[in-house]
Formats: C-alpha cells, sequence, structure tokens
C-alpha cells in the first residue's frame, strides 16, 4: 500500500487529498472516480516518509465504503483510502 498526495482541479476549485492505494496509478484512478470531471495528478516531489503506508484500521467503515464504492480490482473496502490534507 502507498500514500501519494494529489491536486484535484476542476477550473475553479483546486484542493490536495493523500490517496492510500495498492499503485500510484491506482490513487490518479480512485481519485478521478471519486471526483468524476475534475483534472487529477500527482503532486510531486513524493514524501518517502508517507509513501509506503498501512491502511488505517480505526476509520468508519461508512467512510470506506464511500470511497470504494465504483472501485475495481480490489478486494475489500480497505484496498484503497482518500483522506483530506
Amino acid at each position: 500500500m502507498i500514500t501519494v498526495s494529489v491536486e484535484v482541479n476542476s477550473g475553479g476549485a483546486c484542493f490536495s487529498v493523500d490517496v492510500s492505494a495498492n499503485s500510484i496509478e491506482g490513487a490518479i484512478k480512485l481519485a478521478g472516480r471519486r471526483y468524476p470531471g475534475y483534472r487529477v495528478r500527482v503532486i510531486f516531489p513524493i514524501e518517502p516518509e508517507t509513501f509506503f503506508t498501512q491502511p488505517k484500521a480505526t476509520m468508519d467503515r461508512a467512510i470506506l465504503a464511500d470511497v470504494y464504492e465504483g472501485v475495481s480490482n480490489a478486494s475489500e473496502p480497505t484496498d484503497s483510502l482518500l483522506s483530506w490534507r
């Protein structure tokens, strides 16, 4: 599991989120599904201290279900997580 910061941009609104997934490509796809129609890009440099992560076991299942919705190639809701920065 990895975590990267991504910028989400709609043209008018721009914000960043930390995304955890099995790969950088998976993190971009997850953020793109969560924010359809928005431009999503990885923020560089990638922070080495937070790149390799473990899923947060204390997150509420309802939040995980919301984030997980629509994600393919994942076996369980804990495979990918989003968190605000």
